[in-house]
């Protein structure tokens, strides 16, 4: 394991592991994990011979839910077992799940390394898996806030009219500030032709997976590597970021797009324009490249100069260790 910043767990937090969770069984490793949009996740083996996931929520607060639902649907689809989970944050000063560790390869290296023959077979699983979690219902559309999973009761502002949604976006936001009159006709034109669609699934009570999805959300870094693979691999042009800084919707803080891309168009060696909302600029002038979001916003956490996830191998269960969870 790497002795670098950010990698070890504080002392006084394993200890709290070993006295009040593991049983008594000593943590001898940590690696952390990659994932975890709006979590911390951290590998960790006992010296019995079990590993689990430490799960963090220093961001937003999705303990309760995460839990509930890796319990509801256990004995329908392959989730960890959770151990012991602390939504409250009494026990480390902050809420976290503790899970067993589950091994497995992401989807995507399945697929680049699978025959064409087994895609067909592979697609078939996966659709297998969603369908199990469609399957589970809970009587009303909306979002769960807590551990008892309950839809939330009151429904947003026009969930079930996306033409009257859009209109009042463009009415009472700053849309004018943006977008031509011409471009807000259009958007709302675009509201009229997808709201049959929409409608189909605003008494829907199924449930759906909702997540960060690395396989159509870029990272900055991935942005920037994107931006370079289009230039034959060198710094080249004007790497434009887009879909940041406007809105404070997301579960990262919202700076870490912007100082995100700062530092990887430094480390690459590639201008990069980080105008202000609806700033126009000519890349052939003058660049905007100033932070001028730091003068608006709180200080952030830099989760991406942390090191590098380590890969971990699969690592056989045992069941001999007593944990709190389980009594």
């Amino acid at each position: 394991m790497a002795d670098a910043p950010g990698a070890s767990l504080d002392p006084d937090i394993l200890d709290v592991l070993r006295t009040q969770v593991l049983g008594g069984a000593l943590v001898v490793e940590e690696r952390r994990l990659s994932g975890g949009f709006s979590s911390d996740n951290v590998l960790l083996r006992t010296d019995r011979g079990t590993s689990f996931v430490l799960r963090r929520y220093p961001r937003r607060n999705t303990c309760a839910v995460e839990a509930a639902l890796m319990r509801l649907v256990a004995d329908r689809v392959p989730v960890p077992e959770v151990v012991y989970a602390d939504d409250g944050g009494d026990l480390l000063g902050e809420p976290f799940i503790l899970t067993r560790f589950a091994s497995g390869v992401p989807l995507t290296s399945v697929f680049a390394g699978a025959a064409d023959e087994d895609g067909p077979q592979l697609a078939e699983a996966v659709a297998e898996v969603l369908v199990a979690i469609h399957s589970v219902r809970f009587g009303r559309p909306g979002f769960f806030s807590d551990g008892a999973l309950r839809p939330d009761a009151t429904p947003p502002e026009h969930h079930d009219d996306l033409v009257a949604f859009v209109e009042a976006t463009v009415a009472r936001g700053n849309v004018a500030a943006v977008l031509s009159e011409a471009e807000q006709r259009a958007l709302v034109e675009l509201g009229v032709r997808c709201a049959p669609l929409v409608a189909e699934t605003v008494d829907a009570d199924q449930l759906v997976h909702s997540d960060f999805n690395p396989d159509i959300h870029m990272t900055p870094a991935e942005g920037m590597q994107a931006h370079l693979d289009l230039q034959g691999g060198t710094p080249s042009g004007v790497m434009l970021p887009i879909h940041w800084g406007t809105f404070n919707l997301a579960p990262h803080p919202w700076a870490e797009p912007g100082e995100w891309t700062k530092d990887a168009a430094e480390e690459a060696d590639q201008a990069a324009a980080l105008p202000r909302p609806g700033e126009p600029f000519e890349p052939a002038v003058k660049l905007p490249e100033e932070p001028w979001w730091r003068a608006v916003s709180h200080q952030i956490a830099y989760p991406w100069r942390l090191p590098r996830p380590t890969e971990v191998g699969a690592e056989p269960r045992s069941d001999d260790l007593d944990l709190a969870g389980e009594r």
